[in-house]
């Protein structure tokens, strides 16, 4: 890897000490440089130790969260780049709870100037690629059948398999047991592939987010005498003794077919962990990876639905189990913490290293997925052992408070532990200000307003967006996400596109659902000759010529507490939270 954040970035160089308890170097240790997002330290860079100890590393104007780990030991430290020179972290030393507030880099984008002439350029050639999209999405399933609707432009296959299936009742359980994505990429080939595998339909012919290939057909074509016995440990055996693991970190991480890997003898961990799984279905036994931990198990035959965890150093065993309870209590800022949003869990492994535990998400940026009011206020069975909290909410600045919590989760027990959002102390701030007297054309109207006699007094959003570009795709959606807490609100949140053409484009994708449910107070309109647009580069001294979508919340007496300009994460959970402090 080579580190090319200079070319786009300001950045500066932080070194690292890595020592023992008694203040010795420590050679070999693994040094993880982490971001925070999605609610968890991402590891983005990994580097080890010379034998004095130290290594470095190069990165913008921001805060990481450095993670040094070696034999079980770890500790972990903040590094501000470009306050910080060295830092020294102690293996073995860590808070049980600690709170951090992580400053992302600041932007300074800087952008080409572009031209009228070429934004009309460049409008049209998106105008030409919706159409190429309207055109393909048009040609969708129409009907009534909810797994082809599902299926979006695989409607085709799915139809043409129903066909052909002989066994109405199976054809339908195996489509059922697909995933969304499965439901709408998967192959015929595929299809058949488990369709006409011995015994019941189990679970869909994916194991994880592999590439798929059939497979069943072929182990079922080998010889008895070539396989091993129908059994989850007997597989393990058998992987173990004649697969041989090349475990190199250069090593591409794509995975080889189930039937590449058998006939070749050779795999990468990730691999042969898939072969496993896919031979022991094809054998009739049930085996997983597990959706959350990732460990390999087999279903347990005298108990059908408990899961064994696979090792192939070791037999298999039912994992001890605990049960996890976080104790929140709901408020107008947050009414029910987001998994991947607000907070998110990871089991400490015999490495040293937190390892995240992977909920299903749901859509992204639509909702769903895990939460804390569904999942962790009644507690959650979890393997008995170690885990780290990580939780926090995203300020407007960017900035996040963090906290971080070892919890022990223990055989047979339920542990409880605070779920923890930091909050910002005092009021909030005002940042700049807008004249609320500024006109504006609303849908449908054919003589401008101002801002003031469609909002009345009080506070509102204004966003100035960029319809079909996905920077105000991504805002809407975060609209939509929390729409709840912005109806409670009940303030007027108005959305201006730059011109007729591109308003009529975002009442036409509105009206198709293509966002979700929006909140009740958006009220659509023009920014006539982008004048809104100018005022606010010019008063929050944006960088010209402002980069849409360009969000604020003001009042009616001019000011301004919240403003986001271009791309932003979590824009509904921003301002729901300056709204619970105004």
């Amino acid at each position: 890897e080579v580190n090319l954040i200079d070319h786009y970035a300001r950045t500066a160089r932080v070194d690292f000490r890595v020592v023992d308890a008694a203040g010795k170097p420590v050679e070999g240790a693994r040094v993880d440089f982490c971001i925070y997002n999605y609610a968890e330290f991402y590891p983005a860079v990994s580097k080890y130790t010379g034998r004095d100890g130290r290594t470095f590393l190069s990165a913008g104007l921001g805060d990481l969260l450095v993670w040094a780990s070696k034999d079980g030991r770890y500790t972990y430290g903040k590094a501000c780049f470009g306050k910080d020179s060295l830092c020294t972290l102690t293996l073995g030393t860590c808070p049980r709870r600690d709170s951090l507030l992580i400053v992302p880099p600041p932007e300074a984008v800087r952008l080409p100037e572009v031209s009228p002439a070429q934004r009309a350029l460049n409008d049209r050639r998106f105008a030409r690629e919706d159409s190429l999209r309207h055109a393909y999405e048009v040609s969708f399933y129409q009907g009534e059948n909810q797994l082809l609707l599902a299926s979006r432009g695989n409607w085709r296959t799915l139809q043409a398999f129903l066909a052909w299936a002989d066994d109405p009742a199976r054809a339908d359980s195996l489509l059922r047991a697909l995933s969304g994505k499965d439901l709408r990429d998967i192959s015929p080939e595929n299809l058949r592939d488990a369709y006409c595998a011995a015994g019941p339909i189990g679970p869909g012919p994916r194991v994880e987010d592999e590439f798929l290939s059939p497979y069943r057909a072929f182990f079922a074509s080998l010889p008895a005498t070539e396989l091993p016995a129908a059994d989850g440990a007997a597989v393990a055996d058998w992987v173990r003794d004649h697969i041989t693991v090349l475990d190199d970190p250069t090593l591409w991480r794509i995975p080889a077919s189930p039937e590449g890997v058998w006939r070749s003898r050779l795999a990468d961990p990730r691999s042969r962990d898939l072969f496993y799984v896919a031979l022991c279905r094809a054998l009739g036994i049930d085996a997983r990876k597990d959706p959350v931990t990732g460990k390999l198990q087999y279903s347990c035959p005298s108990e059908p639905s408990a899961w064994l965890d696979v090792s192939f150093s070791a037999p298999a065993r039912k994992a001890p189990e605990g049960r996890l309870q976080l104790l929140y209590t709901p408020d107008v800022v947050v009414a029910n913490p987001q998994y991947y949003s607000h907070f998110t869990l990871s089991r400490m492994g015999e490495d040293g290293r937190p390892h995240l535990l992977t909920f299903d998400e749901g859509e992204v940026d639509m909702g769903g997925g895990v939460d804390w009011a569904h999942t962790f206020r009644e507690g959650f069975a979890l393997e008995s052992g170690t885990y780290l909290l990580v939780s926090g909410n995203r300020l407007s600045s960017g900035a996040v408070p963090v906290c971080l919590q070892f919890v022990e989760v223990k055989e047979g027990e339920t542990t409880l532990a605070p779920l923890v959002l930091g909050r910002p102390s005092g009021g909030v701030p005002i940042i700049g200000a807008f004249d609320a007297a500024s006109r504006f054309l609303p849908a449908g109207a054919d003589t401008p307003c101002s801002l003031l006699s469609a909002a009345g007094r009080g506070y509102f959003v204004t966003a100035l967006l960029d319809s079909g570009k996905e920077p105000t795709n991504h805002v809407l959606r975060d609209l939509s996400a929390a729409r709840a807490s912005l109806e409670a609100w009940g303030r007027p949140i108005l959305l201006l596109c730059p011109s007729a053409g591109s308003l009529s484009r975002l009442q036409a994708e509105i009206a198709e659902g293509r966002y979700g449910a929006l909140p009740a107070t958006v009220q659509l309109g023009i920014d006539p000759e982008g004048s809104l647009r100018g005022q606010v580069v010019g008063n929050m001294q944006l960088t010209a010529p402002g980069r849409l979508p360009l969000v604020l919340l003001s009042d009616s007496f001019n000011r301004v507490f919240f403003c986001s300009e271009g791309y932003t994460i979590g824009l509904g959970s921003q301002l729901t939270g300056i709204i619970g402090r105004l």
